[in-house]
């Protein structure tokens, strides 16, 4: 449940030529790596079973010796209370409790649901973040979101809010509970 973010090289072996271990069983998973480009839409042991976990659908190769075979989407999250997560995105959560430990995953997009009427994106072109986690939670969730307040009056950012896409209803919701 390590994460490799960002790095030239993800890992180099202290004993060249040897094996490593690099995860763990299902469903528990490996390591989230930054670099890694492959896809969740399957799960299970051989992630063959519909629907994501959390966990990549293919193994990921760090050299001929090594392989993560079951690389996390996202960072790993703790469980314990005040449990802080910070994303490669920039994005970072406090959890107030987590009953179970899990993965925390978060995509960026341009693409997304129209912004309710009144509301604008201050970013060029707009950009959603889609996340999930697998973690089971309790409490309040504290989000951190980093933003360029370039273009923004005073005003505007003492009204900015966070709103999240409710899928179910097919419209937006405010969840700010304080800026």
């Amino acid at each position: 449940h390590n994460s490799f973010v960002g790095n030239i090289y993800q890992q180099v072996s202290a004993c060249a030529n040897l094996p490593n271990i690099w995860c763990d069983s299902y469903p528990s998973g490996g390591n989230y790596w930054s670099d890694y480009t492959g896809v969740d839409m399957y799960s299970g042991l051989f992630q063959n079973e519909t629907g994501s976990d959390g966990i990549g659908d293919a193994r990921y190769f760090i050299d001929e010796n090594n392989t993560d075979g079951y690389p996390l989407m996202g960072v790993w999250t703790e469980t314990g209370e005040n449990v802080s997560v910070i994303h490669p995105s920039g994005i970072s959560f406090i959890f107030s409790k987590v009953v179970s430990g899990g993965v925390t995953m978060i995509n960026k997009s341009s693409v997304g649901p129209t912004l309710p009427s009144g509301f604008r994106d201050a970013s060029k072109p707009p950009l959603y973040y889609y996340i999930r986690i697998t973690a089971n939670y309790t409490g309040l969730v504290t989000l951190g979101a980093v933003y360029d307040r370039n273009g923004l009056t005073q005003l505007e950012q003492n009204l900015l809010n966070l709103v999240h896409w409710n899928y179910t209803l097919q419209k937006w919701e405010n969840v700010t509970v304080h800026v």
